[in-house]
């Protein structure tokens, strides 16, 4: 899907987190806060298993700090991960029936509303999607 000019929520009001797996549930609990204190009324289910996706890529894939960050309006939430790898530009793949990993960004792409990338200023990119 190709990325949707929008408000995408600032990193400065972020949380970050290191490149490590411990990182990867406590990045999605904290997304977790976010929905529930800005009264998220969406698929809560879905954002967290998105969020999961893009956050587990950030880890494996970029190997740097990251920052994650949430904006909610109403029944729609977008989630956003930010780090230093400018380098490693998401790639959507189409994995064979019997490969063990790789489909990431299918899921995100299949079940988001709306997802994409770009360049974050003063780090590396920003990758995002909208959904709920």
């Amino acid at each position: 899907m190709a990325p949707a000019t929008r408000y995408l929520p600032s990193i400065e009001n972020g949380r970050r987190f290191e490149p490590d797996a411990a990182s990867v549930p406590a990045a999605r609990q904290h997304v977790a806060h976010l929905l529930a204190d800005a009264g998220f009324s969406g698929d809560t289910g879905l954002v967290l298993l998105l969020a999961s996706e893009l956050i587990t890529n950030a880890v494996r894939h970029a190997d740097t700090s990251f920052w994650v960050s949430a904006s909610v309006d109403g029944s729609q939430a977008t989630v956003v991960v930010v780090d230093d790898d400018a380098d490693q530009l998401p790639t959507v793949h189409r994995p064979g029936r019997d490969a063990i990993g790789g489909r990431g960004l299918l899921i995100v792409e299949q079940m988001a509303t709306a997802w994409g990338h770009h360049p974050e200023p003063h780090h590396g990119k920003a990758v995002w999607f909208t959904g709920g």
